[in-house]
């Protein structure tokens, strides 16, 4: 038996520009997946605080340890924040999302999400 299967890259998804309340986040999406970060795979950062550049490459791979198989991308987010007298202040941080129905593990350990 043969079976096929052709790249499919990692892309961006936006929301449709003219609903205002969605403009802004971006979505991860693989084939029919959406992708969510989430603590205990991004230790270094915030995941809601994460900021995920356009032109940052992102790279799908399968982490047979983790999940069963599931499929994980890797790449570089950025995070801004303030500090104490006021600035702001730019970090650049590994980013590991993986598949959204991957949640439960994160909310078996006590993790935050952002999808």
């Amino acid at each position: 038996m043969n079976e096929l299967n052709p790249p499919t890259p990692v892309r961006r998804v936006t929301a449709n520009k003219k609903i205002a309340a969605d403009c802004g986040p971006t979505t991860v999406q693989r084939k029919p997946m959406v992708f969510c970060t989430e603590r205990p795979d991004n230790p270094s950062a915030s995941v809601r605080n994460l900021s995920l550049p356009d032109e940052a490459p992102l790279t799908a791979q399968f982490e047979p340890a983790s999940l069963n198989c599931v499929k994980a991308t890797t790449g570089r987010a950025f995070t801004v924040a303030s500090d104490a007298p006021g600035n702001v202040v730019k970090a650049e941080h590994g980013l590991k999302i993986i598949q959204c129905f991957g949640w439960a593990k994160a909310a078996r350990l006590g993790g935050h999400m952002a999808g």
